[in-house]
């Protein structure tokens, strides 16, 4: 069986190991990709995005549409007390809370009048938190990711700064 994403013009969905590259992903199943053609940031995106920071450099320098929590529409809810409030929806609240912890755990110091946040760099959990945060968008798996070499370590760590909201 075959599974695939087709996007508007583009429907051609075979096995032709002569031309593609294929990985077998942790879970099992195998991922391919062309190539000479590696999917686009328009053939990867979900019908309907939320709404998020552009992104340049990924993946031959495209630019992405990274949510972050502050640009997620949050709902309405009824709180104990009878008031309202706001609240991350349900399937994004992951996000959220993550990026709070992140927060929470950052240093911050005041030199010359500028701000200056230290936090710890983790890579791998960076770039995983980044392929989700993507996914909210984007109908990108990690095999994709690595088989099209779509981020450096400096392509990361601007994404990180942007999710976390220190890039104003």
């Amino acid at each position: 069986m075959l599974y695939a994403w087709t996007s508007k013009g583009d429907e051609n969905i075979c096995v032709n190991k002569d031309k593609q590259t294929w990985m077998k992903s942790a879970s099992g199943y195998w991922v391919g990709v062309w190539n000479d053609s590696y999917p686009t940031e328009a053939q990867l995106l979900r019908t309907y995005m939320q709404p998020g920071k552009w992104i340049p450099g990924f993946c031959k320098d495209e630019t992405w549409k990274l949510p972050t929590p502050e640009s997620l529409n949050p709902q309405m809810a009824l709180d104990d007390d009878g008031s309202w409030k706001f609240v991350p929806m349900r399937e994004y609240a992951w996000y959220t809370e993550e990026i709070q912890r992140r927060r929470a755990e950052m240093r911050q110091s005041e030199e010359d009048g500028r701000v200056l946040y230290y936090y710890t760099v983790n890579p791998l959990q960076d770039i995983a938190l980044l392929i989700r945060a993507l996914r909210i968008n984007y109908r990108l798996l990690p095999e994709v990711v690595h088989m099209c070499a779509m981020f450096t370590r400096d392509d990361v760590s601007t994404a990180y700064t942007k999710m976390l909201d220190l890039d104003a």
